[in-house]
Order: C-alpha cells, then sequence, then structure tokens
C-alpha cells in the first residue's frame, strides 16, 4: 500500500504539469525596468553627494509644532536652510542640491536635519 502511494505521488505531478502552464508576461522587462530604476535613483544621489561635497554645504535643523505635517516640517527646514546659504553668498537666487533631509521625534515632537549643497 505504501509503495502505491509513493508511486501516485511521485508520478501525479508528473502527469498533471501538462495540464497547467504558469504564463508570466513582461517579468522579465518590469524586473529590468525597476532594477534600472532603482540604479538611477542611487546614481542621482551619489552624484548628488558627490557633487555637494566640492561645494558649499550647509547643515539645518528644525523642530516643528504638533499641528504640522511631516511633509511640512521636511519644506520648513529645507526653506530655512536656503535661506541660509542665501545669507552665507549674498546671492538673491541660490541654485542648491539637498543632500539630505530626514525625520526624527524628539521626546514626541518631530524634527527634521536637512543638508543643502550649494550648486556651483
Amino acid at each position: 500500500m505504501k509503495l502505491i502511494t509513493k508511486s501516485l505521488c511521485i508520478i501525479a505531478p508528473i502527469l498533471l504539469s501538462g495540464c497547467f502552464t504558469i504564463k508570466l508576461d513582461n517579468v522579465v522587462r518590469d524586473t529590468a525596468d525597476v532594477s534600472k530604476s532603482a540604479y538611477q535613483s542611487l546614481a542621482a544621489k551619489w552624484d548628488a553627494k558627490k557633487k555637494a561635497k566640492t561645494a558649499t554645504v550647509i547643515s539645518h535643523s528644525y523642530i516643528g509644532n504638533n499641528n504640522q505635517t511631516v511633509t511640512e516640517v521636511k519644506q520648513l527646514c529645507e526653506t530655512e536652510a536656503a535661506q541660509k546659504l542665501r545669507t552665507m553668498s549674498g546671492l538673491e537666487e541660490v541654485r542648491y542640491t539637498v543632500i539630505e533631509n530626514e525625520i526624527v521625534t524628539i521626546n514626541g515632537a518631530v524634527a527634521a536635519n536637512c543638508k543643502l549643497g550649494m550648486d556651483k
């Protein structure tokens, strides 16, 4: 009895394998697109950091209020850091690259730490 059961367990999948097909349309292309996008994103970050290393870089922190969203806190940190870059350079318009803009929570308050590099 055990031999028949084992035989069926081995033979049944082989016989049924002709009944099923798995079709994976565009899986290779989609995987390649995702990989390409991830590489381009990382390459852009590396280029921005490399570019900013040779330029003026400023770090800034902004502590948000309880009624501000995370997006607002990050934006205000970036805005204030850009204002500092304008003041330091003495120019009205300063082109900059955001190198880093991270959110941290300190005792329930949301704070942003951002780093901007002035473009040459």
